[in-house]
């Protein structure tokens, strides 16, 4: 009873006690590790995440450049056509045909040399158009509407950069560069102007900033208001807001890129001013949503791994806990079972003891008696009790001695004990002899008693 307390105690409490540590270690070492592995990717989003928004930013910048260098190239192309024709329209007085000709062909061959040019024409002190490239003799056309004349005529610095206007001949967007021949008095005598194609702009525009939702646009930032060069068609809620917006970041910093509120969402919007032409800057824009698109999948990655691993270390943690609980138990269990075989052993030992003692209180020992193989099988069982309980044939070899001794010896108790009903049965018809014959029964009745005890 002492050892089963014992082994039930440490069944009971180190084993439990045990298991609870272990089962505590690893669900303490399952938490630490989500917690460290979600720190890390939530680190390593934030910081992708900021890494992306900065390549996106450096994009949007550089092609902001781009736009302007290439806005500064068509404007300096215009400027080169102005100077080539501006000595011969200095000396035309405007009525002679021959030089009106001469001038019409150089300045046709001068606009088809360079595709981004859509025509180029002369307006006369009155604001009519007197020549343009398209034909000769041209229509006179009356300009004084058009923006360019307005800043021309009110003394503004030169080059005049004006918006884009549609062309009255041609039909198509395009904004102007002119230059005006005045006079000794400083009275206009002539202005030459050259047309850029919008849409030579749009077109590279949409070859060049192909990301999703994507805006680019060439622009004229003026004291009252910013105007349109050139921009990529695309669909905006608000455009003259966009426009302010713009005006604001280009008067801030003249070349940057920020994340800004423009077009009703937040977007990466990059601009770059230009330092050759006063108030002409080129700006591109990306919406943060479409930036974040390939980071967004990134971090979904990122995260079904770090769940995984998390699922995996707990499933890992799982197993580890189970498996403890296994081997302890498988412990206990053989710890138990050589507690049964020293038990068994002592049993054996007794039963031996006994059929010994029992084989030498015989009278005579010639016979041999079934008990004497019992008595050596279960002498050698208790150097080797495992084999009884491992082969159970092992133990049917050991009791078959005594099943046959126990057999026999119940065979005897029955024929003595039949033999002696049926004398005492004989003996009981001579009751009536008297006395001496109830001595002669009780008598036999001691004899078969001793006999079938024995």
């Amino acid at each position: 009873m002492g050892v089963e307390r014992l082994l039930s105690g440490l069944g009971k409490n180190a084993t439990h006690a045990l298991g609870r540590a272990m089962s505590r270690a690893w669900w303490t070492a399952l938490a630490l590790y989500c917690l460290v592995v979600g720190s890390l990717i939530g680190l390593s989003i934030a910081a992708d995440r900021v890494a992306t928004l900065r390549l996106v930013e450096n994009s949007t910048h550089s092609l902001a450049r781009l736009f302007a260098a290439h806005a500064e190239s068509a404007i300096e192309d215009a400027e080169t056509t102005i100077a080539a024709i501006r000595p011969q329209v200095a000396a035309w007085d405007k009525r002679d045909p021959e030089v009106g000709r001469r001038i019409f062909e150089e300045l046709r061959t001068l606009s088809i040399a360079r595709s981004q040019i859509a025509s180029a024409w002369i307006v006369d002190q009155n604001g009519e158009s007197v020549l343009n490239t398209l034909a000769y003799p041209s229509k006179p056309v009356s300009r004084r509407d058009r923006q360019y004349y307005k800043l021309h005529d009110g003394g503004a610095p030169e080059p005049v950069i004006a918006g884009q206007e549609t062309g009255a001949v041609t039909g198509q967007p395009r904004f102007t560069i002119s230059r005006a021949i005045r006079g000794p008095t400083g009275e206009i005598e002539a202005i030459i102007v050259v047309g850029v194609f919008s849409r030579y702009f749009e077109s590279l525009y949409r070859e060049a900033a192909v990301w999703p939702e994507a805006r680019a646009g060439l622009f004229l930032l003026g004291e009252d208001q910013t105007s349109i060069l050139a921009r990529m068609n695309a669909p905006t809620i608000n455009l003259d807001r966009t426009l302010v917006e713009l005006s604001e970041l280009a008067r801030g910093r003249p070349s940057a890129a920020a994340i800004t509120y423009t077009d009703g969402s937040p977007r990466v919007v990059g601009w770059h001013t230009s330092t050759k032409y006063n108030g002409v800057f080129a700006a591109t824009a990306q919406s943060v949503s479409a930036a974040l698109a390939d980071w967004r999948r990134r971090s979904m990655a990122f995260a079904a791994m770090g769940v995984l691993s998390a699922v995996g270390f707990a499933a890992l943690a799982t197993l580890g806990t189970r498996a403890g609980r296994a081997e302890r138990e498988a412990m206990r269990q053989t710890l138990l079972l050589g507690e049964v075989h020293h038990r068994v052993k002592n049993n054996l030992q007794i039963v031996a003891s006994l059929i010994e003692a029992g084989r030498r209180q015989r009278a005579g020992g010639a016979l041999r008696h079934p008990a004497d193989g019992a008595g050596r099988r279960s002498r050698r069982s208790q150097r080797h009790p495992r084999s009884l309980v491992r082969d159970g044939r092992a133990l049917d070899r050991l009791l078959d001695p005594l099943r046959s001794w126990a057999t026999g010896t119940d065979r005897c108790r029955s024929g003595a004990k039949s033999d002696y009903h049926h004398q005492r049965a004989s003996y009981q018809q001579h009751q009536a002899r008297g006395a001496h014959g109830d001595c002669e029964v009780r008598e036999f009745d001691r004899h078969g008693v001793h006999h079938c005890r024995g």
